[in-house]
């Protein structure tokens, strides 16, 4: 009889209307539970491309679990049935034709394979051999413990039970992968080819721009029943790839490499015209594609954006943390790029403040290491000779001195001091600090971090820039700033103060930091973000389709909330001065920043964000996307005498994680604002 493995190209045809089985079977033999009616009814089992479908007649009954009574003393199951026509139980059929496989659960038996890839401590890959590049013929085998005697090219045949495994970060939406457990394992032979590895490129394996053109009940993909197009759905066909070699000739770099040892790569025939920015990454905004031809690699190497990959990515593709990777079976040559740094080109003026925002990326006492240039060392380099020393700056991610330890006293003195000295000693000029002080693990963060914004100034000239200290002698961690005026002179009640620090929108998340400084004579109002993280946001590879910026709608509101301390400025003083900076977490064009920009109370000194220049570079790249996090905004007061030059040193998010010279992921974003006596 024809073996099953190479005949089989569908699968069961159900009865929708199907039943809930009770749970008291005594036979857990079969593996796909089928539905009976009060009629009898005709089966085809499966459907054979060289031979007539086998149909079995079954008479009414009553359901069981796992499958089908015929008779009371007798039953049919599906793999029982598939093991009268081969000794083989295709993987294919495992995997089923939907995202989610309906045999989760079952044990299965005599599922053969070539070994592809071993990973790590935990398993192995098998594939089988196959004309069908959509043909899901490849699986992770978990294994638990090591199996040493397992190599690449092995036939083995195992048995186990089909389990679906979601990888880290469940609380994302992620999809989940269909494993076996392995319970038995026979190697039948040794020294085998392994499989052909599928090459993805536009003009042989293409992956869609669409990510999912279907309907899936409340979003989720992952149900029986649910549309599965390869052809026209990029998730559906990176489906088929999952636990498949693959190779992608014409790799490019556009994301260096992260903590965990992946980078991003996509073929260059997935890059439409005019796609990468400045930096060698993916021009994104969130309303673009999502390029799903992304891939992570996972190498031992560490690679920037711009570096060179001169052969062939090969591997096995896997998922995890909402992208699909690929595990490589095979080394790659590397040609490095020569890195060099800019120096801004907003030159010191004396009527101009010039403005930086820099998320610090954690910063606390624990990072002045005895390393000659640790990242103190870093930063203060950047400041003093790239940034060359803005009258303030917006500090955002300064946690507390004693970084993650549960000390309780949430200080952050010591860590600015630290900063403050490594400038001088690079000959950059004096500087002092202010923060507010927040209460233990009520601004988010890891316990004990208790991030926060800070501002670091210039004190070398007073007459020229001075910060205004108003309110409660020192900083407390509920001060409430509000607009307030002394002698007919407008001002803030705390100065540093925070802008509705009690508001729910706010609660165990940064608050933003106001400050009063007085440049050139003039009253100016500073106020330093760090919104809500996008980590409540879905794969844009998910379960959840379309994808779900489920951040965007509490930025909005914390957003509403930051934004009256300005427009109760503005409504005493409509030519106020007065400049919104920091890390918002949100694409340029979001509703997010839009409403900062609502009845034109701010407006956006970045050229990238107002789309006049969308090969800029971004200040944020994560898995390859380039888009801006980092803003700074100011109101119409500013633009008086021209508006504001910008510039953005974006050397940090091009480098891999662990590079010297990187300082954070988030580049420095300046602006320069003309303010004459």
């Amino acid at each position: 009889m024809q073996s099953l493995a190479s005949s089989w190209k569908g699968a069961l045809n159900r009865n929708p209307a199907s039943i809930q089985p009770p749970h008291d079977s005594k036979d857990s033999s079969a593996v796909i539970p089928q539905p009976v009616s009060a009629n009898n009814l005709d089966i085809d089992l499966f459907e054979r491309k060289e031979a007539n479908p086998i149909k079995l007649n079954i008479e009414p009954t009553t359901p069981i679990a796992h499958g089908l009574i015929v008779k009371p003393d007798y039953k049919i199951s599906k793999l029982k049935l598939l093991k009268s026509i081969s000794d083989t139980l295709p993987i294919e059929v495992i995997h089923g034709e939907g995202y989610v496989s309906d045999m989760i659960g079952q044990n299965v038996k005599g599922i053969e394979g070539i070994v592809t890839k071993i990973r790590g401590s935990s398993g192995f890959y098998i594939q089988t051999h196959h004309a069908d590049s959509y043909a899901r013929n490849g699986i992770f085998i978990y294994t638990k413990e090591k199996q040493e005697h397992i190599k690449p090219g092995d036939h083995i045949k195992i048995d186990g039970f089909v389990k679906s495994y979601q990888p880290d970060f469940a609380y994302r939406e992620n999809l989940s992968a269909t494993q076996i457990w392995m319970t038995k394992l026979k190697v039948l032979s040794q020294n085998n080819p392994i499989p052909q590895a599928i090459t993805v490129h536009r003009d042989h394996f293409n992956i869609p721009d669409e990510v999912f053109t279907g309907f899936a009940p409340n979003g989720n993909i992952e149900q029986i029943g649910v549309p599965f197009n390869p052809k026209t759905d990029a998730l559906a066909a990176l489906k088929t790839l999952h636990g498949k070699l693959i190779t992608i000739n014409d790799p490019v770099v556009v994301g260096s490499s992260d903590g965990r040892g992946y980078f991003t790569a996509i073929s260059q025939s997935f890059i439409p015209k005019d796609s990468l920015n400045s930096q060698g990454a993916l021009i994104f905004d969130e309303q673009d594609q999502f390029y799903p031809g992304r891939f992570l690699v996972h190498s031992k190497k560490r690679l920037n954006i711009g570096d060179k990959i001169t052969g062939p990515l090969t591997g096995v593709v896997n998922y995890d943390r909402g992208m699909f990777t690929i595990e490589l079976i095979d080394d790659f040559e590397l040609k490095t790029k020569e890195l060099s740094f800019k120096t801004t080109n907003l030159t010191p003026s004396e009527n101009h403040l010039r403005v930086a925002s820099m998320n610090v990326e954690k910063l606390s006492t624990k990072d002045n290491t005895k390393k000659e240039k640790n990242k103190f060392w870093q930063i203060a380099d950047t400041i003093v000779n790239r940034s060359l020393s803005p009258d303030i700056l917006m500090l955002q991610e300064v946690l507390s001195d004693s970084g993650n330890n549960e000390d309780n006293k949430n200080h952050s003195q010591e860590t600015l001091s630290i900063l403050i000295q490594f400038i001088k000693d690079l000959g950059g000029p004096e500087y002092d600090f202010r923060y507010i002080r927040p209460i233990n693990n009520k601004d988010g963060g890891k316990p004990g971090t208790n991030p926060r914004d800070a501002f670091l100034f210039r004190v070398d000239n007073k007459k020229r820039l001075k910060f205004v200290d108003t309110g409660s002698p020192g900083p407390r961690a509920s001060s409430q700033t509000r607009v307030g005026s002394k002698k007919k002179l407008l001002g803030l009640t705390h100065s540093p103060g925070r802008v509705v620090p009690r508001s729910k929108h706010f609660k165990k998340s940064r608050k933003p930091l106001a400050g009063h400084f007085k440049f050139n004579g003039k009253n100016v109002y500073l106020v330093s973000h760090h919104l809500r993280s996008k980590k409540s946001d879905t794969p844009y590879l998910g379960r959840i389709q379309p994808p779900q910026v489920k951040s965007q709608a509490k930025q909005i509101e914390q957003v509403k909330v930051t934004r009256s301390l300005a427009e109760n400025i503005i409504e005493q003083n409509p030519e106020a001065l007065i400049i919104y900076g920091g890390d918002m977490n949100a694409y340029r064009g979001s509703a997010t920043i839009q409403e900062f920009e609502r009845d034109g109370l701010f407006f956006n000194a970045d050229p990238l964000a107002n789309g006049a220049n969308v090969f800029a570079d971004a200040s944020y790249i994560y898995q390859g996307l380039a888009g801006s996090f980092d803003y700074l905004l100011h109101t119409a007061g500013l633009m008086a005498h021209g508006e504001p030059e910008f510039d953005i040193l974006a050397e940090n998010p091009t480098l891999e994680l662990k590079h010297a010279n990187r300082t954070s992921d988030h580049a420095v974003v300046m602006a320069k604002y003309y303010i004459p006596k």
